[in-house]
């Protein structure tokens, strides 16, 4: 018995023709992305943590919130004196409760997240998992 893989594909919903496309692969490697997504010309490529995206030159691969919100949960699970990761999940969580038309979400709470997940610590001295965080909440400061 082999495995196989499903990858999902979908549109932004703002295009005009919204589209969810499924394709079955044999194997999981990051060439089927690569060659489904060859005449795509997009530039931002919101995908799980997986390494095979990589293989996309000229994308910025944008980390799921989602992934990133478990990864905190699971640093603070493993070390409950971590505050870092107790915050970082805290402030995710606040991104994801539903909206009601007199508590939107400001744009400056968004900033103030990014801001404080990318505050001067290194990736490897934030969680064990580092190499799994999402590049879009890794300390981007050289």
């Amino acid at each position: 018995m082999s495995k196989s893989y499903v990858w999902v594909y979908r549109t932004s919903k703002y295009n005009t023709h919204p589209a969810v496309v499924y394709k079955y692969t044999l194997g999981r490697s990051g060439d089927y992305a690569k060659k489904f997504l060859a005449d795509w010309n997009g530039t931002y490529l919101h995908c799980d943590g997986y390494v095979g995206y990589k293989k996309l030159v000229g994308k910025t691969l944008c980390g799921c919130l989602v992934h990133a919100k478990r990864k905190f949960h699971e640093a603070y699970e493993i070390n409950k004196s971590n505050e870092y990761a107790k915050q970082g999940e805290t402030y995710l969580r606040k991104l994801f409760q539903p909206e009601t038309k007199n508590d939107l979400i400001p744009q400056k709470y968004l900033t103030f997240v990014f801001d404080t997940i990318q505050s001067g610590r290194e990736a490897s001295s934030l969680v064990p998992w580092s190499d799994e965080i999402p590049e879009s909440c890794k300390n981007k400061k050289s």
